[in-house]
């Protein structure tokens, strides 16, 4: 599929329109969307210029894994040794803290949570 050519995603047909073949989260919406095309005259460019930034961006955050970048340059020991955290929840400020304490404290109560946030 290419950003320019997005009929694939409007069809419905979340077999061939989603990236995993599964069922929409919430299929109604997308639905309710393609049902409204006609009424939406600059659906087809919004979605192909937010792909277009996401390709962008998509490109700088994996950078380090094209071909003789340092991802794919590293040894096996390095990349055996190397452990990143799969979020970046400790640079999100409070939300990625509530986030980070709720897993380490499951029974915390909210507003157990909420003093701690505030001190």
């Amino acid at each position: 599929m290419c950003i320019t050519d997005l009929g694939i995603l409007l069809t419905g047909d979340y077999e061939t329109s989603t990236a995993d073949g599964k069922l929409w989260n919430r299929p109604e919406v997308i639905y309710y969307i393609i049902s409204m095309e006609g009424e939406l005259p600059y659906l087809r460019p919004l979605i192909g210029k937010f792909f277009t930034g996401a390709l962008t961006a998509w490109r700088r955050f994996t950078s380090e894994f094209a071909p003789g970048g340092a991802v794919d340059t590293a040894s096996q020991k390095i990349k055996s040794e190397t452990w990143f955290p799969p979020t970046n929840d400790c640079s999100e400020g409070d939300l990625g803290s509530a986030r980070r304490i709720t897993r380490q404290k499951s029974v915390m109560t909210q507003i157990q949570l909420n003093a701690r946030l505030r001190s």
